[in-house]
Formats: C-alpha cells, structure tokens, sequence
C-alpha cells in the first residue's frame, strides 16, 4: 500500500520557533520543501 506524501514538515503551533523556521525557509527560496502549519487557535494576536 502506497501513501502520499503530504509535507516534508509539520509545525506544529503557531508560535516564534515554528514561524521563524518557515520565514527562513520563504526568504531562502527554498522551494525543494513543503510544509504545514498547524494551530488550535483560531486568533494568535
């Protein structure tokens, strides 16, 4: 049985740490990587 592959990372929370991870890998370019925030909170701010 073959299952797909949904992201290379799963973040999970909202917060400083996984945001920064996703920042740094937005303003690098690098594209070869898929990712998922996920976050209980309908409202961070």
């Amino acid at each position: 049985m073959k299952k797909d592959k949904i992201a290379d990372f799963i973040i999970l929370g909202g917060g400083c740490s996984g945001l920064s991870f996703v920042n740094q890998l937005i303003e690098k370019e690098i594209k070869k990587y898929s990712f998922i925030v996920i976050e209980k909170k309908k409202k961070i701010f």
